[in-house]
């Protein structure tokens, strides 16, 4: 999976971002938290862990929080929505047999599973109600992860000729697609438009993932250079920085047509804390 919870043992929760482009969402009770979607209105969508490792959904509108949480199920990883509020994210069953995927519209949930697949994880919406987001059949260690896009009611693999795993992560309403593909040790940012593949690695980096595309095709990349991990705004060729003030880690999230981003910062001595940013 792309991402791992960033939780530092013994951190501390009381330190925020203090910049007047950053909203840090306060989620009580939370020991990590992560926005990972945002739609053109500024609502964005994530997840946190409480102190017992478990994950919670969430829904950041209109500067309040409403809670996502799946009856009977084993934690919640909620990463998408579009314009219309059609949510999309993954949960696994109580015995931990089965993650299912799903789309939350208006209070209810239907489910979005690859046929056969022991996990399927929706990650990102459109607003013409594509879905990309990957797969994995089995339970095991040789069981690959699996891109896919599933567009009215069909699944299409999304691979990333040569790679070990794909991730596709996001999409915009223009169809075009970014995510993450693994070579045998290492995670890059790709971005898939009329049918081509194209690596999106920022100079220098060893790793990189790219997250979200917004309709004018301006990428969230997040990358490790050094000993250091990034933030860009892939567009035309350049990557521009983004940054917290202060922050040493960062988990990319989403990119509206206004430009905001959501992600999860965290510094020295904090475990990541959900944030919108405002360019």
């Amino acid at each position: 999976m792309p991402f791992a919870s960033g939780i530092k043992p013994g951190a501390s929760r009381k330190v925020y971002a203090h910049a007047a482009n950053v909203t840090t969402i306060n989620l009580p009770g939370s020991m990590a938290s992560y926005a990972l979607g945002i739609n053109n209105r500024g609502e964005a969508v994530g997840y946190w862990y409480d102190d017992s490792f478990n994950t919670h959904g969430f829904l950041y509108s209109g500067g309040k929080v409403t809670n996502i949480d799946v009856p009977n199920s084993f934690g919640i990883s909620v990463t998408g929505i579009n314009d219309s509020g059609m949510i999309v994210g993954s949960f696994a069953n109580a015995e931990i047999t089965v993650v299912h995927g799903f789309i939350l519209y208006r209070g209810r949930y239907a489910l979005l599973d690859f046929p056969g697949a022991w996990a399927t994880t929706p990650y990102a919406i459109n607003d013409n109600g594509d879905v990309v987001g990957y797969y994995q059949m089995r339970d095991a260690v040789d069981s690959p992860f699996i891109g896919f896009l599933w567009h009215k009611g069909t699944f299409t693999t999304i691979d990333v000729p040569g790679s070990v795993y794909t991730f596709p992560l996001g999409i915009n309403d223009r169809g075009e697609i970014v995510g993450s593909w693994y070579d045998p040790s290492t995670p890059h940012s790709f971005l898939l438009s009329n049918g081509v593949y194209t690596t999106l690695d920022p100079p220098t980096s060893y790793s990189a993932i790219a997250t979200g595309i917004n309709s004018s095709g301006k990428i969230m990349v997040g990358a490790s250079i050094g000993d250091t991990n990034q933030l860009f705004i892939y567009s035309h060729g350049v990557y521009n920085p983004v940054s917290v003030p202060g922050a040493d880690l960062y988990i990319p999230g989403g990119i509206n047509a206004r430009g905001q981003i959501t992600g999860g910062y965290a510094f020295p001595t904090t475990s990541p804390f959900a944030f919108v940013l405002t360019p």
